[in-house]
């Protein structure tokens, strides 16, 4: 872990799944989850992840906003423990850390480290759950998050999502309202991403950066005035 030597007053603002790791922290631990709990879950584990990921494949061939898709995806989460989440997303985190070429980034995470190392503090920003991010964020020295939360009812989760969905839009609503509440000035903070539903947030600071190798993220940057780093 490493942090920043002094505090500048700035914030760098950093999109997780496909920017700071390369896959879809979700999904990866929905999966995860499905195959290591319920009944016989070496077989009806990978029949529920199986069909949970057929659904989703047809709310994109539908054209299903993220949105309704972030939404559904954490209804699954309805009546399931707060400690077992968290629990299973530090053994789901521990397999999947060193995975084919690894699990983060280079690109992003040297730029992470160049922030920290000049004194800005990292806040992650994700339609993730935050119970999934906290083993990524705690490696890396990130404390802040921006990210899903769920109610609870009775020690349980409901599957509804604690107000603003840190998806789009969304993102841009999180850090607007983070930078008023902590005084910052917008124009020395950064913000980085991957997606083009990432340019509102990137457009809320003074130095948005996109973290991608796409031909049509970098015309995307060019136009919009962002910096482009290779993932």
């Amino acid at each position: 872990m490493r942090n920043a030597q002094a505090g500048t007053g700035a914030y760098a603002f950093f999109d997780v799944d496909d920017t700071v790791v390369r896959l879809k922290t979700m999904f990866s631990y929905q999966e995860y989850y499905y195959t290591h709990t319920g009944l016989l879950p070496s077989v009806l584990g990978r029949w529920r992840a199986e069909r949970y990921e057929a659904t989703r494949r047809r709310q994109l061939a539908q054209g299903r906003p993220r949105e309704f898709i972030n939404r559904t995806y954490y209804q699954t989460f309805r009546g399931r423990r707060p400690e077992q989440v968290a629990d299973l997303a530090r053994r789901w985190y521990t397999e999947v850390r060193h995975q084919g070429d690894g699990l983060y980034l280079p690109g992003a995470l040297r730029a992470l480290r160049e922030r920290q190392e000049a004194g800005d503090e990292v806040v992650f920003v994700s339609g993730s759950m935050v119970d999934i991010l906290r083993p990524i964020a705690e490696e890396l020295g990130v404390t802040r998050m921006l990210a899903t939360r769920l109610v609870t009812e009775g020690g349980r989760y409901t599957g509804e999502i604690v107000p603003p969905q840190t998806i789009g839009l969304g993102k841009a609503e999180a850090v607007r309202s983070f930078l008023r509440d902590s005084g910052a000035s917008p124009a020395v903070c950064w913000a980085f991403g991957d997606d083009r539903s990432d340019l509102p947030m990137l457009a809320e600071v003074g130095h948005p950066v996109f973290v991608s190798a796409q031909p049509e993220i970098a015309e995307l940057a060019g136009t919009h005035g962002c910096q482009l780093i290779r993932p």
